[in-house]
């Protein structure tokens, strides 16, 4: 939503909206330029080009030319003229180092290749890895962060981890402690996740649940005495 509202150089959200910044682009009837700059966001380090952008969004619902769909690109990388460079970098690692590394150290190495399909291949990963690679070990260490903190931190907690989802943490706990169990994410999933020679402080987007695929809207969240982070 926040790389929606820079690309597109769109209003932001003023301070009594309580909605997210996701929300203020369905109520301005701009949910289709989140959907084109997630697609981006997610399909650029796979080289994703302008066609297979609209094949994506478009299995999303939003349809878009082929030129459209580059016009998007572009803005993107206008928006963010250090990640055109960087992923070029990933790319020559390929050759030049034989290998790649997240945030962590992590590295993924690559036997060497004069077919230029494999090449390519690797050179895709080699773009991809340091960003999937990153996140990954950072839902690690989270995962242990939360389960740490319930057993030590807070052991008055009831909160249950159910299952993580790529960067998602699914949990359930009692309705009295939904506001201490976000706090413990937050904590756990951002405040205790550093990078290495990163400065980036995380933020969670969480979502409340009485019941399977209903979330609580704003107003249910106040009666509740529930404060949503925006």
């Amino acid at each position: 939503s926040e790389t929606a509202l820079d690309m597109f150089q769109l209003e932001r959200p003023g301070s009594d909206w309580e909605e997210g910044v996701k929300g203020w682009l369905k109520d301005q009837g701009q949910s289709h330029l989140r959907t084109i700059a997630k697609t981006i966001t997610f399909g650029i380090a796979y080289g994703r080009g302008a066609a297979a952008i609209k094949e994506e969004v478009y299995r999303q619902g939003v349809n878009i030319s082929v030129d459209e769909a580059q016009e998007a690109i572009n803005k993107f990388k206008s928006t963010y003229p250090q990640l055109s460079a960087w992923l070029l970098g990933q790319k020559d690692l390929v050759s030049s180092q034989g290998y790649v590394s997240n945030a962590f150290g992590r590295r993924r190495r690559f036997e060497h290749t004069t077919e230029n399909e494999v090449l390519a291949h690797q050179q895709r990963q080699a773009m991809n890895m340091p960003i999937q690679g990153t996140v990954g070990d950072l839902m690690s260490l989270a995962l242990v962060n939360l389960h740490h903190h319930r057993k030590v931190d807070k052991p008055h907690l009831n909160y249950k981890i159910l299952m993580s989802v790529h960067d998602q943490i699914l949990t359930t706990c009692p309705i009295e402690e939904v506001q201490e169990t976000i706090e413990a994410l937050q904590t756990c999933m951002c405040d205790r996740c550093i990078m290495p020679g990163y400065d980036i402080q995380l933020q969670i987007d969480p979502e409340v649940s009485l019941r399977w695929g209903t979330t609580l809207s704003s107003d249910e969240a106040k009666n509740y005495g529930i404060n949503l982070p925006q």
